[in-house]
């Protein structure tokens, strides 16, 4: 599947979920392993996976990146936010310590 073309106009609702099929956008791509790599309709430049393929990061530009760090069997250790190159919010899935610097993808 390469786009999606609905008749129906999005609302602002819609728009607030992020789902934007205004914005020119040409739709989602997908790796060989059917992976989604990104979704213009969000906003959604990369989306980079690891052996598991699991999410590693997603980027959105320049300006907004998260990453995913996972063990072995896939569990979840570790989630960053990241405005361009500053750390806003980090937590540690293992003891459920939180760092936060700022809100997450408050800009």
């Amino acid at each position: 599947m390469a786009s999606i073309a609905d008749a129906a106009t999005a609302t602002n609702d819609q728009k607030s979920f992020g789902f934007n099929p205004g914005s020119g956008g040409t739709g989602d791509t997908y790796d060989a392993n059917g992976n989604l790599k990104t979704d213009t309709y969000k906003g959604i430049t990369n989306i980079a996976y690891n052996y598991l393929n699991l999410p590693s990061a997603i980027e959105w530009g320049t300006t907004k990146k998260i990453e995913f760090t996972n063990d072995a069997q896939g569990t979840l250790l570790t989630r960053k936010v990241y405005t361009g190159v500053t750390l806003d919010y980090q937590q540690d899935e293992r003891s459920a310590v939180t760092l936060v610097t700022r809100c997450p993808m408050d800009t």
